[in-house]
């Protein structure tokens, strides 16, 4: 679940509750009149942060290699590795070969 709602004694008393994101940890009142409208919303903010926060990551890991020597140090680094020389299945063969990955 990416978003929690908590709700006590204290929240109940003043007609609210409090979403916590999981993603973040930010914690937020929220009225409980607009829990139906926000819940929703966000969500959909939550779903949108996680994907661009993925879509970052995987773009910082990916890197261009124009020489064999720099393959497997590239990916011993965690990174994702563009082989521009490298087009066909049988190149890509060779390649998971001899840098023993998969």
């Amino acid at each position: 679940m990416p978003l929690r709602l908590e709700i006590g004694p204290a929240d109940l008393a003043k007609n609210q509750t409090l979403t916590v994101r999981r993603d973040t940890g930010v914690k937020a009142p929220l009225p409980l009149s607009d829990v139906k409208a926000a819940v929703p919303k966000l969500l959909e903010t939550i779903q949108a942060d996680m994907f661009k926060r993925a879509q970052d990551t995987y773009f910082s890991r990916l890197k261009q290699v124009t020489r064999w020597e720099d393959v497997v140090p590239t990916l011993d680094n965690k990174c994702v590795v563009v082989i521009p020389w490298c087009e066909e299945e049988a190149c890509e063969d060779d390649i998971k070969e001899r840098s023993a990955r998969s």
